[in-house]
């Protein structure tokens, strides 16, 4: 019996070394190197992971920052016409005889038309290829498919979900095309599901915050966080169509569960009582005047009623801020802020105050406020920490 071209993926994503969002695109980004062909095979890093946990959004994102064009193939819903375009009878100049080309559609074919030069060619959904789109991949990852030649600067991924009946249309044997894939089998965790929705504003703002203070609801049984994704889109189309709150909250049902749907119901008829919601990053570390002695005081009365959750919350907010690619640094009255947001909570929340002073990584800021706090507090011994911890890292780099 032949040997599925699909199970090598799917072991990968069941007894693998799962790799968190970060440590997927690292590895991806590791084969951002011009192909030289003449050397065999390319293999075609396979990003494997559940529905909606941002698997083509990272490469576009990696795409973006490297400066490629970016050009995203969806195998799922192609046929192979569509790979090379309609045939068209053509003659060959040197031997004068009929023969059959095609209107070649992929820009794999030429030059990448970017700032650097390069392109980043992303095949959707491999495994729900049908066998003869699964079997022009392969040539593909050979560099030439058919008469045409992949042009080097066209680096090629793939993502799939994992290979189950679920998931994959169509099962082709084919080994071939196996030894042709780099599997990268991801597991996102939640907060790194969080940080996506928040980057891309793919929920409200309310629903944002209601799955920062419910977490477990974010990849139980009853939703996936694609589905997710679905549901903020349509409560954004709710919303701005003025349906009233009892029917948003039965189709939030439909799609979920009624304890889902309950708690989040209850959670808007806390309406504008702003102790009973996190605080987003945008209002902790810009308010000001008035604004800023009432942030203070709902963190002290969360701090005293021992409101873990909403602390933990806002904690992990800003350190989606925070840990951020290419962040400016924080500004002068930014900085004040911050440290009166640790100031509020370290008698009570050490670790809180360490995973926001790593999350930082800023040395000087450290160092500055240290000349200002008060000696021998709680928050002083952390700050003090937190420094000796960043020379290390430092030190570390730079060796």
């Amino acid at each position: 019996m032949g040997k599925n071209s699909l199970d090598k993926l799917q072991n990968a994503f069941e007894n693998g070394n799962k790799l968190t969002l970060s440590e997927a695109r690292a590895t991806m980004e590791a084969f951002f190197v011009p192909n030289n062909y003449d050397y065999g095979i390319v293999r075609v890093p396979v990003a494997i992971g559940e529905r909606g946990v941002g698997k083509t959004s990272m490469l576009k994102d990696m795409a973006a920052a490297k400066k490629a064009e970016l050009r995203v193939f969806n195998a799922d819903s192609t046929e192979s016409e569509d790979v090379l375009g309609l045939p068209y009878i053509s003659e060959d100049p040197e031997s004068g005889q009929k023969i059959q080309r095609h209107a070649a559609e992929l820009e794999i074919f030429r030059a990448p038309r970017s700032e650097s030069g390069m392109g980043v060619f992303v095949i959707d959904e491999i495994g729900a290829a049908n066998p003869e789109v699964k079997s022009q991949i392969r040539e593909i990852a050979s560099g030439q498919l058919g008469d045409l030649k992949v042009h080097p600067n066209w680096v090629i991924y793939g993502t799939t979900n994992p290979c189950t009946e679920q998931y994959t249309a169509v099962k082709a044997d084919d080994w071939a095309i196996a030894d042709r894939f780099f599997p990268v089998p991801m597991h996102v965790t939640k907060d790194e599901t969080l940080d996506y929705w928040r980057k891309y504003d793919v929920l409200p703002e309310m629903l944002y915050s209601f799955l920062l203070m419910n977490k477990n609801y974010i990849m139980g049984a009853d939703v996936s966080p694609r589905t997710w994704s679905s549901i903020g889109d349509s409560l954004k189309k709710f919303s701005a169509a003025g349906l009233p709150r009892n029917l948003a909250i039965k189709n939030l049902q439909n799609q979920t569960s009624q304890e889902i749907a309950v708690g989040y119901a209850t959670y808007l008829e806390r309406g504008n009582d702003k102790d009973k919601y996190p605080i987003l990053w945008e209002d902790l570390l810009q308010c000001k005047g008035e604004e800023k002695k009432e942030i203070r005081a709902r963190l002290e009365k969360w701090v005293q009623e021992g409101q873990t959750a909403l602390v933990g919350a806002t904690k992990q907010d800003l350190v989606s801020h925070l840990t951020k690619k290419d962040l400016p640094e924080l500004t002068s009255d930014e900085l004040k802020n911050f440290f009166s947001f640790l100031d509020a909570i370290a008698d009570s929340y050490m670790e809180i105050v360490d995973d926001l002073l790593y999350a930082m990584k800023n040395g000087k800021s450290i160092s500055k406020f240290l000349k200002e706090i008060v000696p021998g507090t709680r928050l002083e011994k952390q700050l003090r920490k937190a420094y000796k911890d960043h020379l290390e890292r430092t030190d570390t780099l730079s060796n």
